[in-house]
C-alpha cells in the first residue's frame, strides 16, 4: 500500500519470536523530494526507522533585513534585527550538563566501591539528557526559523571555529559540552534555512564580545546578570544582545570601533526574553531596566 513498507525477517528471528515481517508506515514528507535511504535498528525493546529524504532545492530570495545571532552558554541565542532584540535563556542546557556530570560522579562512586564499571547507567543518562537537549536546541531554531520566514529575513550567525579563544571554561569538559551545543545550533540553523529558503550566513565574531556598541572601545564592561555598561555613556544594556549588534556591523563591513551612539540602548537593554517550559519557548519575562540596573 501507499506509504507503507513490508520487510521480511530472517529465518533465526522467526524462530526466536514467531515473527515473519515487520510493516512500516512512512509518514508524509514535510518537503519535496523522494526516498533515499532506510535504515531499521531496534532500540528499547522497539523496532525503529531512519528515512532519509533527498529534498529538492529550494532557491533562497535576497532579504532586505537580517537577523543577527550571538551565541552563548547562559544566553542560547541573542537576536538583534535591526529594530528590537530577543534572548533565549540557556539555563535548562546548562543544568541539563550539570545534572548529568553529577550524576557521573555520584554513580563512579557507587560503582567503584563495588567494583562495577558504571558504563551502562553512565549511557543511560547521557542518552536521556541529550535528548532533552536536542529538543531545546530544535525547538528553538525552528522557531528562529519561523521568525525569519514570516518576516523575510535572513540569518547572520557568528562563526564558531575560533571558539576556543573567544570564551573562558572553568573545564575542559565544560568547553567541549559548549561547543557541542554552539555547533548543534549553527548546524540546524543552516539545515532548516536550505529547507525553507532563507539565505544563511557566517561572519567571523572576533571582538563582538569585547568591543562596546555605542562607543565603539574595548573594555571590560560587564557588570552582573549579563549587563554591560558603557563609561562614555554611562548606559546599562545587555551585553549578549550588543553581541549581535556588533555581528550585524561585521555583517555590513562596519569597523566595531565605530560606536552606534546612545540611540541603539532602546533596543539592547530590554529584548524579549524566552525561557523553556519544558514542552516550549515561551515569552515569560523581561529583562532588567536599563535605567535601574545601575545607579550612575
Amino acid at each position: 500500500k501507499k506509504n507503507k513498507i513490508t520487510l521480511p525477517m530472517s529465518m533465526e528471528y522467526r524462530k526466536q519470536t514467531g515473527i515473519s515481517y515487520i510493516n512500516f508506515r512512512i509518514p508524509k514528507p514535510r518537503y519535496n523530494g523522494k526516498l533515499n535511504y532506510l535504515e531499521i535498528f531496534k532500540s528499547d525493546g522497539k523496532w525503529k526507522a531512519s528515512l532519509v529524504f533527498e529534498v529538492d532545492d529550494i532557491k533562497c530570495t535576497k532579504p532586505k533585513e537580517n537577523l543577527y545571532i550571538d551565541l552563548g552558554v547562559k544566553n542560547l541565542a541573542a537576536i538583534y534585527d535591526g529594530e528590537k532584540s530577543t534572548i533565549y535563556k540557556g539555563g535548562l542546557v546548562l543544568a541539563e550538563n550539570q545534572y548529568k556530570n553529577k550524576k557521573y560522579r555520584r554513580f563512579s562512586m557507587c560503582f567503584h566501591l563495588i567494583r562495577r564499571k558504571p558504563s551502562k547507567e553512565k549511557r543511560r543518562l547521557a542518552r536521556q539528557a541529550l535528548l532533552r537537549i536536542k529538543q531545546q536546541i530544535h525547538a528553538m531554531t525552528s522557531k528562529i526559523m519561523e521568525t525569519a520566514k514570516n518576516e523575510g529575513k535572513g540569518i547572520v550567525i557568528g562563526n564558531l571555529t575560533n571558539i576556543r579563544d573567544s570564551m573562558h571554561f572553568r573545564k575542559k569538559t565544560n568547553q567541549n559540552n559548549h561547543q557541542w551545543v554552539f555547533g548543534q545550533i549553527s548546524n540546524q540553523l543552516e539545515y532548516k534555512s536550505k529547507l525553507n529558503g532563507v539565505r544563511f550566513r557566517k561572519v567571523d565574531e572576533k571582538d563582538t564580545s569585547k568591543t562596546c556598541v555605542l562607543c565603539g572601545k574595548k573594555e571590560n564592561g560587564r557588570i552582573y546578570r549579563g549587563l554591560y555598561r558603557c563609561k562614555l555613556y554611562n548606559a546599562v544594556f545587555n551585553a549578549d544582545t550588543g553581541g549581535g549588534l556588533n555581528i550585524m556591523k561585521k555583517y555590513l563591513r562596519i569597523p566595531l570601533s565605530r560606536g552606534s551612539g546612545i540611540g541603539v540602548v532602546a533596543a539592547l537593554a530590554q529584548p524579549a526574553v524566552l525561557l523553556w517550559n519544558e514542552h516550549e519557548w515561551r515569552n515569560e519575562v523581561s529583562w532588567p531596566s536599563a535605567t535601574n540596573a545601575v545607579n550612575p
